[in-house]
Parts: C-alpha cells; structure tokens; sequence
C-alpha cells in the first residue's frame, strides 16, 4: 500500500473546512496515519545509512591522503 499524498488526512475536528465528513475513528485514517509514520522512519533509516556511508568514504580518503611519513 501506498501513502496518498493527495487526500486530506486531518482530523475533522482540527480542520478549518467544514466541508470535511471523514471520522476521527475511521480505521483507514489510523491505518494511513501509522503507514506514513512507517515510511516517515524507513525514510529515516535510508538517510541515516547513507549519510553513514558518507562519512566512512570521507575516513577512507582522508587516511589514503594522510602523509604517513
């Protein structure tokens, strides 16, 4: 399942259009509320592993250009 970024996922109570008919305790709300917190955090992991990856490149090149004599 896909998060779909088009649909308005505010709470009607919270939201300023009165035009909103959607329910709070709607189970597809809370499902695509706890989808988009799970892809928020694999996200999260992806650019935490890269920037980590960054850093290890920046460390190789720095020792293979350190003057050892």
């Amino acid at each position: 399942m896909v998060f779909d970024y088009s649909r308005d996922y505010r709470c009607p109570m919270f939201s300023t259009s009165p035009s909103s008919s959607s329910d709070c305790s709607d189970r597809s709300f809370e499902e695509d509320i706890e989808l988009s917190r799970s892809e928020l955090l694999l996200i999260a992991m992806n650019k935490r592993k890269a920037l980590t990856a960054s850093r290890r490149q920046n460390l190789r090149l720095e020792i293979l250009h350190t003057d050892w004599t």
